[in-house]
């Protein structure tokens, strides 16, 4: 009889036990899963997995620099044209405006929705040149010459919006964005 009351005993203690912690691991996966949520709806708004939105991307990185320069919305009104002026004139001179590569070395994002810059149209010339089987150094040497020309020509643009930009910026905006290196 005390055996029996042992056994039973025991069999409450196991069957307490085995509940109790199935209880713990179904509410560590209920906290697990809710810490998830965030992570996948900021990922949707980027776009969700593997689809690149440059529109939010964009849209984000004006919003931190807005706020980086601490500035008021009508001097945003001035300022925000011309930092997005040399944002993407500071891509285009240093690399033909090209920042997501395919695994050939191409631009993986949608260039038919918008034309080639000079740069990218000369690297795509001098791209296609090397790719042929026979091609002259001649050749080759007027493909550099033409990607070099616009890429100084390019880099000239630039100098110019930088001026244009700081004319309108505090010094201490000025400092944040040279810090960030859009200015030089």
């Amino acid at each position: 009889m005390f055996a029996k009351k042992v056994l039973t005993l025991v069999a409450v203690v196991l069957l307490t036990a085995v509940t109790f912690i199935s209880l713990t691991y179904a509410a560590e996966e209920e906290n697990q899963s809710q810490s998830r949520q965030p992570q996948r709806q900021a990922r949707d708004d980027r776009g969700g997995r593997g689809r690149f939105d440059p529109e939010a991307m964009q849209k984000r990185m004006s919003e931190m620099m807005k706020e980086r320069l601490e500035i008021s919305d009508d001097e945003w009104k001035v300022v925000e044209p011309r930092l997005s002026k040399v944002m993407n004139l500071s891509r285009n001179a240093r690399f033909g405006g090209m920042n997501m590569f395919a695994r050939d070395g191409r631009f993986a994002g949608s260039r038919s929705q918008r034309e080639q810059t000079a740069v990218e149209k000369a690297q795509q010339d001098l791209r296609e040149l090397l790719d042929k089987d026979k091609v002259s150094p001649e050749m080759i040497k007027a493909g550099l010459t033409a990607l070099r020309e616009a890429r100084e020509k390019a880099k000239q643009e630039l100098i110019t919006a930088q001026q244009e930009l700081r004319e309108v910026l505090t010094l201490k905006q000025e400092a944040q964005l040279v810090l960030m290196g859009t200015l030089e």
